[in-house]
């Protein structure tokens, strides 16, 4: 931080006196345009108070003007860190926080219930749907297994019945593609699910 020197000092004694009544309207700490308050001297925490007080005011006189553009030379880089900070908000949710809630209200009498409102419906048509889903997957696995197992055991239904006729070689083949097919689609089964 550098220090005014003598000559960036406001020249007029009606200045001063300028200077002692923004002093008065001073800017809440938060507020303060300094990057690092407890670095800052109470001198510099002063003029970034005044600096703040300038830049707030929408007519300034030509001694004003004059102060601030010496104010903005001395602390560019505290004002271009206080510029350079931006505060984001965010909420997640349907539902906005209490404070935007209480503006809409503000605005339109009877929006905050309506929009309380709108994100329980929202909650429970989620609910349905997962439920739904839910219930659907199950249904189709369910009858998938019931399926696959009627499958199987016909298999080996036919692969017993041509034992019994003499033919050894056809009943092998037929368990061996039944006993297969269940393996690969135990397998290609766990695949899809751990994907």
């Amino acid at each position: 931080m550098t220090k005014p020197s003598s000559s960036q000092q406001p020249a007029s004694g009606s200045q001063k006196s300028d200077q002692t009544d923004h002093d008065s309207e001073q800017i809440p700490p938060s507020q303060d345009l300094g990057a690092d308050q407890e670095t800052d001297s109470p001198e510099d925490q002063k003029e970034l108070a005044q600096l703040g007080t300038l830049l707030s005011k929408e007519d300034l006189s030509d001694e004003e003007q004059q102060a601030l553009t010496q104010l903005l030379q001395r602390h560019k880089t505290d004002v271009a860190v206080a510029i350079s900070r931006r505060t984001t908000a965010a909420f997640q949710g349907p539902l906005p926080p209490p404070s935007i809630l209480r503006g809409y209200e503000d605005i339109v009498p009877g929006s905050a219930a309506k929009i309380i409102d709108w994100a329980d419906s929202e909650r429970e048509h989620r609910h349905r749907t997962e439920t739904t889903i839910v219930r659907a997957e199950t249904t189709r696995d369910l009858r998938g297994q019931i399926l696959a197992a009627i499958v199987a055991l016909a298999g080996f239904g036919i692969a017993g019945l041509a034992l019994l006729l003499d033919h050894a070689g056809v009943a092998a083949l037929i368990t061996a593609m039944d006993i297969g097919g269940m393996v690969a689609a135990f397998i290609y089964g766990r695949r899809n699910t751990e994907e």
